[in-house]
């Protein structure tokens, strides 16, 4: 009599086990992906790639940082990136601070930069580039008018 309720109770923990593994799972998965990414190049005038340059995301609503490097082929990536607003930093050695404002990185999404031209100065110079509309406005103008509006940042380009 006492091994029957013995492995009445082993059947009711195992069971309950995996009701609790069941949701515990379930909410992990339903947490998602919650970052996106961000990539562009780097040229100067005459189209020559600039290598080493330091690349500073900065994100509007927090003031995080995450920075890199561009590659030997002026390309630099940052991945994992919260998403929101971000003022890119772009600076190198012989050109002018460029400073790409409001670039959005959403949820799941490859935001491409695109190639950025980096004016030949002193590190003391600025130069800022406005970003375009998030996406869902461009999006609304392009349905609109017909035609995207010029520049700005989009995913299209993008390297992997």
């Amino acid at each position: 009599m006492l091994e029957g309720v013995f492995n009445v109770s082993k059947i009711r923990f195992a069971i309950s086990s995996l009701i609790l593994l069941s949701l515990a799972v379930g909410l992990a998965w339903g947490q998602g992906i919650v970052t996106g990414s961000m990539s562009g190049t780097m040229q100067d005038a005459q189209q020559a790639v600039i290598a080493g340059a330091s690349i500073t995301a900065s994100n509007v609503a927090t003031n995080t940082e995450f920075k890199t490097q561009t590659d030997s082929q002026g390309f630099f990536q940052l991945k994992n990136l919260p998403i929101g607003m971000y003022n890119v930093t772009v600076e190198a050695r012989s050109f002018a601070k460029l400073v790409l404002r409001n670039v959005s990185v959403e949820t799941g999404r490859h935001t491409a930069t695109g190639v950025q031209v980096m004016k030949v100065g002193s590190t003391s110079e600025t130069v800022t580039v406005e970003s375009a509309a998030p996406r869902a406005r461009l999006a609304a103008r392009v349905a609109d008018s017909g035609a995207a509006s010029p520049g700005g940042v989009s995913d299209q380009n993008s390297r992997g």
